[in-house]
């Protein structure tokens, strides 16, 4: 399977078409479970999740909860492979507030499969995750880019 192959499951699916940020995290975390990328090997961290959350660092616009699938394909040349590294990240923003920028700044990695319910935990278990299932989402961002 091919990273844009992923990004079409996630722009298809009723969890993004309906909002619901619990539910498209958890298929993203399903997705990376089930779906191994071409040309990737686990081992190297070719394959990654990594859940973030805090201001937008971009915009300072939003309060922002982010789900990113990394990958690095398996090249002999390291900076061949560094240069080909892409990030398919799914970006909920919501309206900033004092509540919500008064919520730690945090990030996970997730580098192997398992470590996936560990992972699972840390995010149902996070403050910005709790908060964000309660609250009115503005958008999702979907983009694949390379880093």
């Amino acid at each position: 399977m091919k990273i844009e192959d992923i990004e079409f499951k996630i722009e298809n699916s009723e969890f993004y078409k309906n909002n619901d940020i619990a539910q498209l995290i958890s298929f993203i975390i399903d997705l990376y479970e089930g779906n191994r990328i071409e040309n990737t090997v686990m081992e190297n961290d070719g394959d990654m999740l990594l859940f973030q959350c805090g201001r937008d660092s971009l915009s300072k616009d939003y309060f922002i909860v982010d789900i990113t699938r990394q990958i690095i394909p398996d090249l002999e040349d390291v900076d061949d492979a560094t240069d080909a590294m892409q990030q398919l990240s799914t970006t909920f923003k919501f309206l900033p507030s004092e509540t919500a920028f008064a919520l730690s700044t945090t990030s996970k990695w997730c580098s192997a499969l398992n470590e996936v319910n560990s992972f699972k935990a840390f995010i149902e278990n996070s403050p910005a995750f709790q908060w964000a299932t309660k609250n009115n989402l503005v958008k999702i961002d979907i983009e694949l880019s390379y880093v």
